[in-house]
């Protein structure tokens, strides 16, 4: 894998830019083996981080002064943003565009990492399906595609679900992300014309509406279009996952039919073997649970803050009767958000308890002397230790996420 190519990818993702975008650039992307790259730093321009971080500021800013010194808004342009939004829930709108924009932010500090490491769960976008690479329309020989399908584990028929599971992500994410965008533009030009707002000062009517378009193009994908990239990644997991646990099945049906001999030996053989690319699975799990963790905690935690003040605002303030429905909507998109997030990462709590079990149900009630009788030995005693522990994805506290988790968050929250 070609460091720049790697490096191209990151940009991508870390300055979270128009999802279809994404998706578009990295069906063209060839990686090598990234195992090889594993010390090699990201090639990260400046400007990247500024571009990001700029508009985030500057909008979140003046939401703060505004909320600090209402007052402020009439004295100085500097504030004139504010009007953007409808005049009666200035303060409400403010308070929930802060959030939204701290959830941005603190996502972006979090890709401030520049070891590549740490980013090896982009490969999963990258998957494909040419085993070959091709320059000048020449096939090399030893230009061999690392990207392969193969390579990651999946067979034809799990690569052609996970392709088209992934595209209908990306597609969804996409055309959500643009109609919301093209939805507050109209309503922020209408508000501009309506207030008479160059009236007060064309220089900063046009700086504001630049800035928070700017602002948008980097929030939405950040904060809706990133738990799409988690859930994906955790879809990639899962394929895998039940592959192996339909192979095990398989053997030790097979193993139970009382075979003997040459072939007894080499189901157990197979038993072992695919014990041994569960382990690996479960290796690839921590790595990236160690790399996505930080962000899935900021998700969770700024989602339950954001659903928090919405209920508030919606029970605890005179709220005017025409925006009552689009903050309900926003809140319970939001906790369909939430609620999505956890349920797909939940999905690999269980995945440990499920595998020892059906290790132990067989090994307890079968015996093998031999040459791999140690190894069985050490396997049910493995098998027993997985019963107790959770799989998948943790929170920075180090909880897992579980099915409970939504329960948990929300009595916290409270």
């Amino acid at each position: 894998m070609e460091t720049s190519k790697f490096s191209q990818l990151f940009h991508y993702w870390s300055r979270f830019s128009v999802w279809s975008n994404f998706s578009k650039q990295i069906k063209h992307q060839n990686l090598k083996n990234f195992e090889n790259l594993q010390s090699q730093t990201i090639r990260r321009k400046c400007w990247h981080i500024w571009i990001s971080f700029i508009p985030s500021i500057l909008v979140t800013g003046c939401f703060v002064i505004f909320l600090l010194h209402n007052d402020y808004l009439n004295y100085y342009p500097f504030c004139l943003m504010v009007d953007f939004l409808p005049t009666d829930v200035h303060k409400n709108f403010s308070q929930a565009l802060i959030i939204l924009g701290t959830i941005h932010m603190m996502i972006i500090i979090l890709t401030f990492n520049y070891h590549q490491k740490d980013y090896e769960f982009l490969t999963i976008f990258l998957i494909q399906d040419q085993n070959k690479q091709f320059k000048n329309g020449v096939d090399h020989a030893d230009n061999r595609n690392f990207m392969h399908f193969e390579k990651f584990g999946l067979n034809h028929w799990q690569y052609q679900k996970f392709k088209r599971f992934r595209s209908l992500c990306y597609q969804a994410i996409s055309t959500m992300i643009q109609s919301l965008t093209f939805f507050v533009v109209i309503m922020i030009i209408y508000d501009i014309f309506d207030k008479n707002l160059f009236e007060r000062s064309i220089f900063w009517v046009i700086f504001w509406f630049f800035t928070v378009i700017l602002w948008l193009a980097y929030v939405y994908p950040s904060v809706f279009a990133t738990p799409i990239l988690v859930i994906i990644i955790v879809h990639y997991i899962l394929l895998k996952y039940y592959q192996i646990v339909q192979d095990l099945e398989q053997t030790i049906n097979t193993l139970r039919n009382n075979i003997r001999g040459l072939f007894k030996l080499q189901y157990y053989v197979r038993l072992l073997r695919i014990n041994r690319q569960y382990s690996l699975l479960n290796a690839e799990i921590r790595r990236y649970n160690q790399q996505m963790r930080s962000v899935i905690s900021v998700l969770i935690s700024g989602y339950c803050i954001f659903i928090s003040y919405s209920i508030y605002v919606l029970l605890f303030t005179q709220l005017p009767l025409v925006f009552i429905i689009p903050f309900i909507l926003c809140t319970m998109f939001i906790t369909l958000y939430l609620t999505t997030l956890i349920w797909w990462c939940s999905k690999l709590s269980n995945m440990n308890k499920q595998i020892g079990r059906m290790n132990n149900r067989f090994l307890s009630t079968n015996f093998m002397t031999g040459k791999y009788s140690a190894k069985l030995i050490k396997l049910e005693m493995i098998s027993q230790n997985l019963i107790g522990k959770n799989s998948g994805f943790n929170l920075l506290n180090n909880s897992s996420i579980t099915w409970s988790t939504y329960g948990w968050v929300r009595i916290v929250d409270k």
